[in-house]
Formats: C-alpha cells, structure tokens, sequence
C-alpha cells in the first residue's frame, strides 16, 4: 500500500465520526463516477447530476473538501502504482460485507493469474488486433485492471487493444471498478445486472476511453471510405484518358 492510499484512509476515517464509513466510502466512489459520467455522458447527464447533488447535500463545505483531497490522492495513487487502489482501501478499513461473501482478490494474486492466462489472450491480439474481456462480477475492477497492466508490462497499448464488458449485482461496487477504469484509461462497458437471470442491465456506464475509442474509430471509418472513394475516381479517370492533342487547334468564334 503506498503513501497515497494510506493518506486516502486517514481521509476517510476524518468522517466516520460522523458517518458510517462504508457510507462514506461509496459517496465518494459514486459522487466521483456520476462526475466523470457526466464530463461527456450527456444521455444519462441530467439524473446522475441529482444523485450527485443528493449525495452532495449530506455534507457541509468542509467535509465536501475532504472529498476533493480524497480524489486527488486517488489519482496519485494510480499514477504512482497502477492496480486496485480502492479495493485495498476497501479491504483495509474493513467494511466489506462479509454476510454476502464479499471478499476481494489481491491484486498481486490477480496479476499472476492474469500473467498465467495471457498467452491465450496474446494470440487474439496477433488475430484481431486487440482483446475482448467479460466479467460478469467485476466487483471493484481488480481482475481486469491486473490484465491492463500484464498488457502494458508486455509493450502492448491496453488502452487501444483492450475491450472491457463488465458488471455486478451491487451498484457500489461497480462505481469502483468504473472510477478506476475510467482514471486508466480502459475502455469499458461496465453494466449493472445479475448475471444468474440474464435479465437486462439497469444501469449502463461507459468510460470515457470507451466513447473516445468509439468517436475515434467511427472518425477511421469515414476517412477510409473517403480514399476508397477517392481510388475509385483516380482509377476511373485511368481508363477514361482523354486522348492527347498531336497539333494545336485553333478555337473559332464564328
């Protein structure tokens, strides 16, 4: 655990006085989701802002500080050791819900079952040019972020090559893997369904490497079908030469 997320639980702790702190926890990893949501979201914008502003209400002006020093020491601490930051944190303060079995892998543990598995998954890149992963129950992220960097530590760009379609039962803990995916730059699909009745998702999160890679691809296609065109024009005007003039003529108005 490094400085940064030893300073997040310190922060945390700050409010649990107050609060509980698995409450806490998850207003802050659900107010952090619908702000990047909403930063180019624009379908789901107007009812993650009121939940947002619901959350928002509960704390008064300093402790909504507290909130901002707890994001910019989460970004600090993926920058510095990129993993499962808020899963450790999860785990550390001790308010998983045990009753339900909720336990969350290590990430080191995560890592070497992916570095195991990667030979598989580096065959479909040599095939399709990148990777589609499923998680069903994604919990915090912690199985597909240890893939993200096993790419990344291999020279491969998880962030091109590295297609995620997650979800989970439970809606706190799905924030916490699309906050994180979201601050790594994955592209992801994060759903909120039950994957035992394959019911439909309730809830749909797309990070913001998804609409990029999305926006840039679609940009890929129009360029592409813009040469194709254009090939087909230059050869077109290759067999219709007009035939070269061998003397001058003389242009007459009358």
């Amino acid at each position: 655990m490094n400085e940064h997320q030893k300073e997040m639980i310190k922060l945390f702790r700050q409010l649990s006085g107050k609060y509980n702190l698995y409450d806490v926890f998850f207003d802050f990893t659900k107010m952090t989701a619908y702000s990047i949501s909403n930063s180019f979201d624009k379908i789901h914008w107007e009812e993650r802002e009121e939940a947002y502003l619901r959350i928002e209400k509960k704390y008064t002006e300093e402790e909504r500080t507290i909130f901002h020093q707890l994001f910019a020491q989460l970004v600090d601490a993926m920058e510095r050791s990129p993993g499962d930051v808020l899963g450790g944190i999860y785990m550390e303060l001790e308010i998983s819900n045990k009753d339900a079995g909720q336990f969350f892998t290590p990430f080191h543990v995560a890592k070497l079952m992916a570095e195991m598995t990667f030979p598989e998954k580096e065959l479909e890149i040599e095939n399709e040019g990148f990777i589609t992963a499923y998680d069903s129950c994604i919990g915090g992220g912690v199985t597909l972020i240890a893939l993200a960097e096993v790419m990344r530590s291999r020279g491969y760009n998880y962030q091109r090559q590295l297609k995620i379609i997650c979800g989970d039962i439970d809606a706190n803990v799905l924030s916490m893997a699309y906050v994180q995916f979201s601050l790594l730059g994955i592209d992801a699909i994060c759903e909120r369904r039950n994957a035992l009745t394959l019911e439909e998702p309730s809830d749909v999160w797309f990070t913001p490497f998804y609409a990029l890679n999305r926006a840039r691809e679609a940009e890929e296609k129009k360029s592409n079908a813009a040469l194709e065109k254009m090939k087909k024009v230059i050869d077109m005007l290759k067999k219709n030469e007009a035939p070269a003039l061998t003397k001058p003529e003389q242009l007459s108005l009358f």
